[in-house]
């Protein structure tokens, strides 16, 4: 959205040191331009604005998992 300039990304800095309902009416400002995925849970929400608007976070997101699970996996065996 920042891209198309729909949305302005530097109000997210400032929320750093905001309350926490502040940063939730953020949240949910960004949840209503996702349509009916509004109603999915957090992290389906999450993954849905990423797709759409920065899937290379996906790509790091992937390799982390990955990197957890190798060391879960090795810290059992």
């Amino acid at each position: 959205m920042v891209k198309e300039e729909k949305w302005v990304d530097i109000d997210d800095y400032l929320l750093l040191d905001e309350p926490g309902y502040i940063t939730l009416n953020r949240w949910r400002r960004m949840v209503n331009h996702i349509g009916t995925n509004g109603l999915l849970s957090f992290s389906e929400q999450v993954d849905v604005l990423a797709k759409r608007y920065c899937p290379e976070i996906l790509e790091v997101r992937d390799k982390l998992l990955t990197a957890d699970l190798w060391l879960i996996e090795a810290a059992g065996a």
